[in-house]
């Protein structure tokens, strides 16, 4: 059981494949930069209310950004280079008072 995970660094790999679309929502750090792993970005949006940080980029991310993001007020750095991220970034995105990166 990952249900007291805080963070989960795992950058500069060579993991390959679908990422796991369960994370826990006790993660307050996601470094998953540099992989080539495939997911939908809104696994990162969704469930994680503790989240401060999210680096996913140089991955196969796909899908949008979600409205939800919003929800996201301990978020302080965002990280989403070098994906395959399309449409628009949502408006909620100005409610993350925290963010910085």
């Amino acid at each position: 059981s990952l249900s007291h995970l805080e963070s989960l660094c795992l950058e500069n790999n060579q993991f390959t494949g679908m990422a796991a679309s369960y994370l826990p929502a006790t993660l307050r750090e996601i470094d998953l930069h540099s992989n080539s792993l495939a997911f939908d970005v809104a696994i990162v949006a969704d469930g994680l209310h503790s989240i401060e940080s999210i680096d996913i980029s140089g991955n196969d991310a796909y899908g949008t950004i979600p409205p939800s993001i919003g929800n996201l007020s301990n978020l302080r750095t965002l990280e989403l280079k070098q994906c395959n991220i399309q449409g628009s970034i949502p408006s909620t995105i100005g409610n993350l008072s925290q963010l910085c990166k």
